[in-house]
């Protein structure tokens, strides 16, 4: 039996990975495919021979209109590669929604092969952008790619429950079920963590961007820098990256740019050397969990986090962190300055979080469950 697994973006290490190895161990002849663009550094990517590219056409701005067509004409091009190879199943990842869209037409003409459909972000859901602008016709056919296309999948995997609030319009609910995305544990929890009452250590890993809410972020600052010493420390780069420096030293913290971090051994040591992961996002963007949420609990770093859905959900559950919205920062303010001695105990409630959600143990448990309708 033949799979072919294919994704335009790189979720390699904290997806990909794992279900290749999976349906390897199914008796699967797997092929993977995926961009020869990388998004993060924009630029082509240094190829691996255990690795079938698409050739995608390179664009520099996130939100532009060669980035869209970048997406349509690979989307196109794995219609080629499906009719060429006429595999069993068909596992896709999504986005982009253009995919999708071929994805159903090759199901439609080859109704013996099984499609399962992975989506891993909602666009254009996900980006901060004004409701009547959402609701504009470029947007709706947008998201019509994927809603529209969605009855032809034999299953759909959600990367959060939230998302299924929108989709289960689309699709019958004994057709799809969450999968949280994974991260291999690369390194011991807490190995260089020591807490110091006389300051507060935040970290912010990722794309800086417009989605982040600088303003929420930098209320929390300064509000902190009241009665404490704050040192932001930025992992990550992006086109809001001089604002968000500037205007958190405007709140009065002291800010470290680590820059762009890749090794997940140096990435972890600055991690476990923070009081808090911040997690926070404008309140327009439809998402239930980010990879940076898990790259903070993975190292047992509790998080403030303003993300709805799962997010929220867990943080409170496990008490793994402060959930914050523009109404309690008073509220969240005084908690991080006065809950000092329960510091460690949140970092292991962190850390559970993490080891009963997104461990790649956790993640093939879950696939046993579902293979029974996949397969």
């Amino acid at each position: 039996m033949k799979m072919l697994i294919i994704s335009c973006f790189d979720w390699y290490e904290k997806r990909t990975k794992t279900i290749i190895d999976y349906f390897q161990k199914q008796n699967m002849e797997v092929i993977y495919y995926t961009s020869d663009y990388e998004h993060i550094k924009k630029e082509y990517v240094k190829k691996s021979e255990q690795i079938n590219y698409i050739h995608a056409i390179q664009y520099k701005k996130n939100f532009s209109i060669k980035r869209l067509l970048s997406h349509y004409v690979f989307s196109k091009r794995v219609y080629k590669i499906l009719n060429k190879h006429v595999p069993d199943y068909v596992y896709i990842l999504i986005p982009p929604n253009s995919m999708l869209k071929y994805a159903a037409k090759y199901h439609k003409k080859h109704s013996g092969t099984k499609l399962i459909v992975d989506i891993i972000d909602m666009w254009p859901e996900s980006m901060p952008i004004n409701m009547k602008i959402a609701n504009c016709i470029p947007f709706i056919i947008w998201k019509d790619l994927r809603d529209k296309n969605l009855k032809e999948a034999d299953w759909v995997f959600t990367e959060c429950d939230l998302y299924q609030e929108i989709l289960k319009k689309y699709i019958s609910n004994n057709k799809i079920s969450t999968l949280y995305l994974t991260k291999p544990k690369t390194v011991n929890i807490n190995s260089h963590y020591y807490a110091d009452s006389s300051k507060i250590v935040l970290v912010y890993l990722g794309s800086i961007n417009n989605i982040i809410d600088i303003d929420l972020i930098c209320v929390l600052i300064y509000r902190l820098s009241k009665e404490r010493k704050v040192v932001l420390k930025i992992i990550g780069k992006g086109e809001k990256k001089s604002e968000f420096i500037k205007r958190a030293q405007e709140a009065k913290a002291q800010v470290i740019d680590e820059g762009v971090i890749f090794d997940d051994v140096l990435k972890h040591e600055i991690l476990s050397k923070s009081d808090f992961g911040i997690n926070i996002m404008k309140k327009q963007v439809y998402v239930g969990l980010t990879t940076k949420s898990i790259d903070y609990l993975s190292t047992g770093l509790p998080i403030i986090n303003n993300i709805g859905g799962d997010t929220e959900y867990l943080i409170e559950k496990y008490k793994a962190g402060f959930n914050i919205i523009d109404e309690n920062v008073e509220g969240v303010a005084f908690k991080i300055l006065s809950d000092f001695d329960t510091r460690q105990e949140m970092r292991e409630n962190a850390y559970k979080l993490y080891h009963e959600n997104f461990t790649e143990n956790e993640f093939r448990k879950k696939l046993d469950h579902y293979i029974k309708y996949i397969i």
